[in-house]
């Protein structure tokens, strides 16, 4: 059986369906409507949307054994700027306040090379860092997900894709029409943590396909700003090591010929 014949990847001659650099930030963003003033200047000829994020937070109190949840409106926890392409969403870069967390994010949903992605991304990032120059970066995350379609009328074969002896899947996941395996370990290396989440997943229901998610978050042992971490291409290179490891990670989890359709080498 031609592996053409039952599989297809995402976006034709690879499989990236979308590649996310996340920075996570000490302290929350302020003042998010100045960002906007970028969409007309700096960004004018790369996005074409500013939008002001609000989202809803729930409080849950325990009064009498009795669990309730209000709802409360946040506004200007965020911003997001966006790219489109014939309607299409292309591009997000967006800064957000969360309950627990706040970062700033590169999503590119039409990765064409790595050398673009690092380009524009650093683009975006030169022209934005003095706006965040009161605060520091206390990690850094690199997130592929990989796609690829399941073309054939037959059942999926996860054997056709991956190596059933491989360090990842268990033999439990190649006997499952619908699995979702997500494995999550966590590791010194020098002075920073690092905390690498795989999860691999099947649908065979309403669109069939199989879906590789790779996050690598490495947590820095000490915060620093970004221009520190831009000087002498630091932050360039600790994104670059993880885009090494998602390739080597993909490697280990395909077989060859899945491999050389996505030109992975």
């Amino acid at each position: 059986m031609s592996l053409k014949n039952v599989i297809r990847p995402i976006s034709g001659h690879h499989s990236i369906r979308e590649a996310v650099i996340s920075l996570f930030l000490v302290n929350p963003i302020l003042n998010v409507s100045r960002f906007e003033e970028l969409i007309k200047e700096a960004f004018k000829d790369y996005f074409q949307k500013f939008d002001k994020i609000n989202t809803i937070e729930f409080e849950v109190r325990h009064e009498k054994g009795v669990l309730s949840q209000k709802p409360a409106l946040v506004e200007d926890a965020g911003f997001k700027f966006s790219r489109f392409d014939e309607g299409k969403t292309t591009a997000i870069f967006q800064g957000q306040n969360e309950m627990n967390r706040t970062l700033v994010s590169f999503h590119n949903l039409d990765y064409l090379r790595w050398g673009d992605f690092i380009k524009d991304y650093f683009f975006i990032l030169d022209n934005i860092k003095t706006y965040l120059n009161e605060n520091q970066v206390s990690a850094i995350g690199l997130h592929y997900v990989d796609q690829f379609l399941w073309i054939s009328k037959e059942p999926i074969d996860v054997s056709l894709l991956f190596k059933p002896n491989g360090p990842y899947l268990p033999k439990e996941f190649f006997e499952s029409q619908n699995a979702n395996f997500i494995l999550t370990t966590e590791k010194t290396i020098g002075n920073d943590n690092f905390t690498n989440r795989l999860q691999v997943k099947t649908e065979s229901k309403v669109s069939p396909s199989i879906t590789i998610s790779h996050n690598l978050i490495r947590r820095l042992n000490k915060s620093s700003d970004l221009n520190s971490l831009t000087a002498e291409e630091g932050l360039k290179n600790v994104i670059n090591a993880a885009h090494e490891q998602n390739k080597s990670l993909l490697a280990q989890l395909l077989k060859d010929d899945v491999k050389e359709l996505i030109s992975l080498k």
